[in-house]
């Protein structure tokens, strides 16, 4: 339950400051700001910071509108957005929302009770469903990604920071998001908070991601953004081997590009078969584990073909990341 404060008339909540880092989001923050207006939590136990990164539209205006402290920082990653919200803070928790992401009405009182059930525990969130009108990419793409405990609420090795609540203490601690990442800076900062913190996934806390992508096209140009740190994150927290499968499958799919080069010009028809049948591999284990877990055998080959671009764009990723680094 939330904390009570003796002395006081009414039953008093934590200070929260709920961060949302925005460039050119008018057409969907009204959502994101609505849905956090109207929580079951007292408004003036809460604060909203939007932090700008250079919007040319009306995001900053709107924000203000909705009562909103509007930070303008153009030319930030979006981990260092995160990090000015943070220091502006003036709540004991950091709620770490985008501006593409719904909350529901008792989201934060969730996230809070999940929070106070261990004095160890430093983060909580959930990972957001798509949108119920969504297409099958967006679906599959969802299953493919949700860990083992969705149903229940456990200890896991990171969540997503478009949707978690963290103890300030324990954000300061490890010293906030590495604003040296251009993404993967959630898994990264997760990492560093696990070592001396628990973070748990709690399934109370319900949202919805507007974000998720809805075409083949969308998976693989954010795949592609997404996979622009993977490698770099390793320097800040160090290797680790549930990070594993997605540092060598962009280095396996690579090889397998040259491969197949070679058997086109050399003509061997039976190495070019193999070198194909090489690359459904992974996908197919991905998408009949995927399809298993989640009972969805129905979406079994379209789990395989979106973990087909998946693995494609990261390793698109991966040309780009030893291009910047030459």
């Amino acid at each position: 339950m939330i904390a009570v404060e003796q002395g006081s008339h009414n039953e008093t909540y934590p200070m929260v400051s709920v961060i949302i880092p925005v460039k050119n989001e008018a057409k969907r923050i009204v959502a994101c700001l609505e849905s956090i207006l109207t929580i079951n939590y007292p408004q003036e136990r809460y604060e909203i910071i939007l932090v700008d990164n250079g919007s040319t539209d009306e995001t900053g205006q709107i924000g203000k509108s909705y009562g909103a402290k509007v930070l303008a920082h153009p030319e930030l990653t979006i981990s260092g957005l995160r990090n000015v919200g943070a220091s502006a803070a003036l709540g004991s928790l950091l709620a770490f929302i985008d501006a593409d992401v719904i909350i529901s009405k008792d989201w934060l009182t969730a996230a809070i009770d999940c929070l106070n059930r261990s004095p160890d525990t430093g983060c909580v969130g959930c990972y957001p469903s798509p949108p119920e009108q969504n297409g099958w990419v967006t679906r599959s793409w969802w299953f493919l990604q949700i860990p083992k405990s969705i149903k229940s609420e456990g200890e896991v090795n990171w969540l997503p920071s478009m949707n978690m609540v963290v103890r300030k203490e324990a954000y300061e601690l490890v010293g906030g998001f590495n604003p040296s990442l251009i993404t993967c800076e959630d898994v990264d900062f997760c990492y560093r908070l696990g070592a001396r913190y628990k973070i748990i996934y709690c399934n109370s806390m319900q949202a919805i991601h507007y974000g998720e992508p809805k075409s083949l096209r969308e998976l693989f140009k954010k795949e592609r953004w997404r996979g622009t740190s993977n490698y770099d994150g390793i320097k800040v927290h160090g290797f680790r081997m549930d990070e594993l499968p997605s540092l060598l499958l962009p280095i396996y799919y690579v090889i397998l590009a040259f491969f197949f080069i070679f058997t086109a010009i050399t003509c061997r028809w039976w190495l070019m078969t193999l070198n194909i049948m090489c690359w459904f591999l992974p996908p197919i284990i991905k998408g009949y584990l995927a399809a298993a877990r989640n009972s969805k055998s129905s979406l079994f080959h379209k789990m395989v073909l979106c973990y087909l671009v998946y693995c494609l764009a990261r390793s698109a990723a991966l040309i780009d990341w030893v291009v910047r680094k030459k």
